[in-house]
């Protein structure tokens, strides 16, 4: 994907911002001929012997699955156009690649044209190995998975490239096997379905983690501080900030920001006892473990926690606790392949018809109803899959 675009008035005025911030440094000395590298069978090229501008230049390859999010793919393009015209001497090179060819469908059907497709991209990798590589997938991530994928994150992985999942990109790392025993993050409509298949990962409710050379991010608004990071890291913080105010963004925010807020943050100013049982029924929601043994972690009474869910929740312990079970019963239905005993199992139930009668008397369907909806939701998506 190539962008041309004009600078504008607001463009000039923050590149000499830019410019600004670096009058304090001792200009570098011009060499002169006795400082290049001359090639000798050809006179006239000279290469200088240090380059301000090669320290600067950073190859960032990105790569398109159908389906992805159209601001999920501006949070990675658009800053790094912004830092190319606002610092001269920074050249952030990016190229956008596709899974079956030179272009691919976003989630709301628009087809967008791209650079390279994976099989050629593929064959360059011998010879021209990007600094950093994104790779940027929406909804239905898993039927993308391909042994071509998993063979490039892999080379790219051992070649020690800086390695970027964004959106529901997780799922394909982790389904390359780069993820195990290690931590990340996923946008939180999969994170249940991900958790499941891949137990061996840590996921974090975060809109930004590293785990050594592998980044992920969930996608959407949050790739704006994915990039800004990465631009950071690259051309220093206050280059990061001049790209961020003329996104009218305002503060990266810091990576540990919560994606979500899970059930316990939510009243947490309700009450701090309610907040602590609601946090341990969390951690809980796949064991099928009795009532009494999860609150029994609680220096509090069972009339106690009773009371406290009563008055502030007009709810019991036992009701609330099925209820958040079975929300992520439903989770588990709308964004997975998992069959319905396995999700049942997935969210501590001890049997199939006791998950189906709960689930039908909280969501007045049955759990095969839901299913079955959300894949002719899909089925008639606008984007192909």
């Amino acid at each position: 994907m190539r962008l041309r675009t004009r600078e504008n008035s607001a463009m000039r005025t923050l590149s000499a911002k830019a410019r600004q911030s670096t009058a304090s440094t001792p200009a570098k000395a011009i060499p002169c001929s006795t400082d290049m590298k001359c090639d000798r069978s050809h006179p006239k090229t000279f290469e200088p012997a240090v380059s301000v501008v090669k320290d600067l230049q950073k190859t960032i390859a990105v790569m398109v699955v159908d389906g992805f999010s159209l601001a999920t793919l501006a949070g990675i393009l658009e800053p790094i156009r912004i830092a190319n015209q606002l610092c001269d001497e920074a050249r952030l090179v990016c190229t956008t690649i596709g899974l079956a060819g030179k272009a691919a469908v976003c989630s709301a059907g628009l087809e967008i044209d791209l650079d390279d497709c994976l099989d050629a991209y593929a064959r360059k990798l011998s010879f021209e190995t990007p600094d950093v590589f994104v790779i940027c997938s929406g909804e239905r991530v898993e039927k993308q998975c391909s042994l071509s994928l998993r063979s490039l994150l892999s080379r790219l992985n051992r070649k020690g490239v800086e390695l970027h999942a964004v959106g529901t990109a997780s799922w394909l790392l982790a389904d390359a096997g780069l993820l195990e025993g290690r931590e990340c993050t996923i946008h939180w409509t999969k994170a249940a379905s991900f958790a499941e298949k891949y137990r061996d990962v840590r996921i974090q409710n975060r809109i930004l983690l590293n785990d050594g050379k592998l980044f992920s991010s969930p996608g959407e608004l949050a790739t704006f501080d994915l990039c800004l990071s990465l631009i950071a890291r690259i051309l220093g913080d206050d280059r990061a900030e001049l790209v961020s105010e003329y996104l009218v963004k305002g503060l990266v925010r810091h990576p540990e920001t919560r994606q979500y807020r899970p059930h316990a943050l939510r009243h947490a100013a309700l009450d701090e006892n309610l907040s602590s049982i609601i946090d341990l029924m969390e951690d809980n929601l796949s064991s099928a473990r009795p009532m009494k043994d999860i609150l029994g972690k609680l220096k509090l009474s069972r009339r106690q926690i009773e009371r406290i869910f009563r008055n502030k929740l007009g709810s019991t312990p036992y009701q609330y606790y099925r209820r958040m079970r079975l929300e992520r019963s439903r989770d588990l239905l709308r964004s997975s392949d998992m069959s319905i005993l396995d999700i049942s199992i997935a969210c501590g139930f001890s049997s199939a018809s006791q998950f189906n009668k709960s689930f039908r008397d909280v969501f007045s369907c049955r759990p095969s109803d839901m299913k079955g909806l959300s894949r002719s939701l899909q089925d008639h998506r606008i984007w192909r899959s």
